[in-house]
C-alpha cells in the first residue's frame, strides 16, 4: 500500500552536483538541511544530534507526524559515516526532499529518521582528493613520536593523489618489486606468477615522497598507506578491530560515533536500520549461525533472522536489480554494532554499484544516454568510399575486438572507458615522472572516490529506488490486531482474554535482540487491582510475536473478582509494533472486543 501510493506521487528534482575539493560540500548539505528545516505541508523536522569533533552541526531530520509521547514504529537511516561515500549522503537527502514533496500516507503512521551526513569533518578536508574518508584526528600511524609527518602529496599537481609505480626499483629505494603488467590490460599491474615463470617488475606506492627522511613513503598522514585519522564506521564496539589502523584507541572514541550510539539506546521504537555506506547486508546476506568465542556476538546474524533478511534482500534485489556488491570488512561498523548490540534488523547498502552489476529493471531506469546528432540531410551525404561494403555484404569494423574482463580492475577501466565523453575521469593513464628520491617512475592508475560514488545524472534515480525500498520495509514493519474476550466463571467472577497478534511481516523482535537484552517485551496489563486476581498476573509479557502462525499471537488470560457494570480494560504496549487499548463492560452475556 505505502508502496505503490508513494511511488505514485514521486518526482525526483535535480540534485546539485558537489565540490569534492574543500567544505563546500559541507557546506551544500547544511543548505539542503536547513531548507528541509523550512518546510512546509509534510511532517518533517530538524535536530541536532551533536556537534562534530571541529564543531561543525550534525543534524536529525524526523519525517512522520506521530506525537512524541507515543512514537510508532521507527526506521533509522545513517548516511555519510565515511567521506568516500558522497552518494549516500546525497541519496539520504534526496529521500527527505522527496517525501517533504510528495507528503507520501505513511507519514502518518510510521516515522523515519535520518542522519544524512554524520561525519560532515572528514567531507570537509581540502586539498587534492584521496581515498580516505576518515576522520582527520592527529595520528601517529608509524609510531614515531611525530604526528601525520609523511602523508601523500600530489607532485604533478592534478587535483588528485594517485598511484606511482616504480619500475625495478633500486636497492637503495627499500622497495621491492611483486607486481607485472596484466598481460591483457597493460595499464594496470597484477602480483608476478612465479608457477608461469613471471618474473616481478613493478613496485606500487601512493603518489608522495618521503617527507621525513625516514626511508619510507607516505607511512603516516592522510592518502598514505597507513592512512591516519579515525574511521567512524571501525570505531563502534562490535567487534572492534582495536589494533587496526583507523579503529582509534577506544570504541566510541568521537563525538560524532558516540553521540549516534547514545540516540539509539535512547529510541525503542526503531524497528529497523538501514544503512548508506560502503558495507552491504542485503544483496549478500551475512552468514548465519556462527558467534565469537563469547557466544554472545554473532559473526553474521542469528539463525532465526536469516528468514527475516533473506525476504528483505529478495525485495531490495527487485527493486534496485544490485545482484553483487564488492565485500568490505564490517568490524566495528555501525551497521554491525546497531544489529548484534541494539538487537534490531539491519541492512546495509552502497545504494551504487557498476552498472555490470545490476540486472535491468523496468521501473527504475537510469537516464537515458545523450541523444545522437540530427541525421545530415540528404544533400550532404557524400558518396560511399570505394571499399565500403556493398549492399548484403557485413559491414568492416576497422576497430580490434576487445577482449572482456576477467577481474574486478579490468571490469572497472573497461566501465570508464564507455563512459560518455566529457565525464569525469575514473582512471589517469600513466605518465612519466622524475621523482627526486625514487628517481624516473609514472604516476597514474584509478581516480580517488570515482569507484565508490555514482555519476551525478544517477543520483535522483537511486533516491527513486531506495525511496521504494523505504516504502516496502515500512509495509512489513511489526503491527498489532488484538481482540477481547470476556465470560462468567461465576457469581462475581469473570474470565477476560485477549488474543494478540502481530499482523505485519517483521517480527516484533529480532532474534538477535534475546541475546542483546535490550528490547522491551510486548506487555498486556489488566486494570484490575492484584488483590482481586484469581488467576493470572496483572502484567504478562511476551518477548517476541514472530510472523505467521501461532507464534504471530498472544494470548493472556485473567481471572478476578469484581462487580457486575464495571469497566475493565487491557492495555497493551510494544516499542516497536505501537499501543492498543481494549475495554469491555462487565455483563451476563459473552462479550467481544476488538482493537
Amino acid at each position: 500500500m505505502f508502496t505503490s501510493l508513494f511511488l505514485c506521487a514521486l518526482s525526483l528534482g535535480v540534485v546539485r552536483p558537489l565540490d569534492p575539493s574543500s567544505d563546500a560540500f559541507v557546506r551544500s548539505v547544511q543548505s539542503r538541511i536547513d531548507a528541509l528545516s523550512k518546510s512546509t505541508g509534510a511532517a518533517v523536522s530538524v535536530a541536532s544530534l551533536t556537534s562534530s569533533t571541529k564543531g561543525r552541526p550534525i543534524s536529525i531530520i524526523k519525517l512522520g507526524e506521530s506525537p512524541a509521547q507515543a512514537p510508532p514504529a521507527a526506521v533509522l537511516i545513517v548516511a555519510g559515516a565515511d567521506a568516500r561515500h558522497r552518494t549516500g549522503v546525497e541519496v539520504a537527502l534526496g529521500l527527505c526532499e522527496a517525501v517533504v514533496r510528495t507528503n507520501p500516507p505513511w507519514l502518518k503512521s510510521r516515522t523515519v529518521y535520518v542522519v544524512p551526513c554524520l561525519n560532515p569533518d572528514a567531507f570537509a578536508v581540502a586539498g587534492p582528493i584521496t581515498d580516505s574518508g576518515r576522520l582527520p584526528l592527529p595520528d601517529d600511524a608509524d609510531h614515531d613520536r611525530r604526528i601525520a609527518e609523511d602523508p601523500a602529496d600530489d607532485l604533478d599537481n592534478d587535483g588528485f593523489i594517485l598511484s606511482m609505480r616504480i619500475k625495478n626499483p633500486a636497492p637503495s629505494t627499500g622497495l621491492t618489486a611483486t607486481l607485472v603488467e596484466d598481460p591483457d590490460e597493460p595499464r594496470l599491474l597484477r602480483p608476478a606468477d612465479p608457477a608461469k615463470g613471471e618474473r616481478p617488475v613493478y613496485a606500487i606506492l601512493p603518489e608522495g615522497s618521503d617527507n621525513d627522511g625516514d626511508g619510507k613513503f607516505n607511512e603516516d598522514g592522510r592518502g598514505g598507506s597507513a592512512g591516519g585519522g579515525l574511521d567512524l564506521d571501525m570505531n563502534f564496539p562490535a567487534h572492534w578491530p582495536q589494533f587496526k589502523d583507523g579503529s582509534g584507541t577506544r570504541p566510541l572514541q568521537s563525538p560524532e560515533s558516540l553521540a549516534l550510539a547514545q540516540w539509539c539506546l535512547a529510541n525503542h521504537q526503531l524497528a529497523a536500520v538501514i544503512v548508506f555506506g560502503r558495507h552491504d547486508t542485503l544483496v549478500s546476506i551475512p552468514e548465519s549461525g556462527k558467534m565469537d568465542p563469547s557466544g554472545q556476538f554473532p559473526l553474521g546474524i542469528e539463525n532465526d533472522d536469516k528468514a527475516l533478511y533473506e525476504a528483505i534482500s529478495t525485495s531490495f534485489k527487485d527493486i534496485t536489480g544490485i545482484s553483487e556488491c564488492p565485500k568490505v570488512d564490517a568490524a566495528g561498523s555501525f551497521s554491525s554494532w546497531a544489529y548484534s548490540t541494539l538487537g534490531i534488523p539491519t541492512f546495509a547498502t552502497p545504494v551504487w554499484v557498476r552498472p555490470d552489476l545490476v540486472k535491468e529493471d523496468k521501473r527504475f531506469k537510469p537516464p537515458a544516454p545523450t541523444p545522437p546528432p540530427a541525421p545530415t540531410p540528404i544533400a550532404e551525404i557524400p558518396n560511399p568510399p570505394d571499399d565500403a561494403p556493398k549492399p548484403g555484404e557485413p559491414k568492416k569494423d576497422d576497430k580490434p575486438k576487445r577482449k572482456d574482463p576477467k577481474n574486478d580492475d579490468q571490469k572497472w577501466l573497461r566501465y570508464f572507458d564507455d563512459l560518455p565523453a566529457g565525464s569525469p575521469p575514473g582512471f589517469v593513464p600513466w605518465k612519466p615522472f622524475h621523482h627526486p628520491q625514487l628517481g624516473e617512475l609514472e604516476i597514474g592508475g584509478f581516480v580517488p572516490l570515482a569507484r565508490t560514488n555514482a555519476p551525478q545524472t544517477q543520483v535522483s534515480y537511486l533516491v527513486e529506488q531506495q525511496a521504494a525500498f523505504l516504502a516496502d520495509l515500512l509495509d512489513r514493519l511489526p503491527a498489532l490486531e488484538a481482540r477481547a474476550f470476556l465470560s462468567r466463571s461465576g457469581t462475581g467472577i469473570w474470565k477476560l482474554s485477549a488474543r494478540i497478534t502481530n499482523t505485519g511481516s517483521m517480527p516484533t523482535r529480532a532474534a538477535i535482540a534475546a541475546k542483546a537484552d535490550r528490547v522491551l517485551p510486548l506487555i498486556a496489563t489488566i486494570s484490575v487491582e492484584p488483590a482481586s486476581l484469581i488467576a493470572g498476573r496483572k502484567r504478562q509479557t511476551v518477548d517476541r510475536l514472530a510472523v505467521g502462525g501461532t507464534a504471530a499471537t498472544f494470548e493472556p488470560e485473567w481471572t478476578f473478582r469484581a462487580a457486575e457494570g464495571a469497566t475493565i480494560s487491557i492495555s497493551i504496549t510494544d516499542p516497536v509494533a505501537g499501543n492498543l487499548t481494549l475495554s469491555v463492560t462487565l455483563a451476563d452475556s459473552t462479550q467481544e472486543a476488538a482493537r
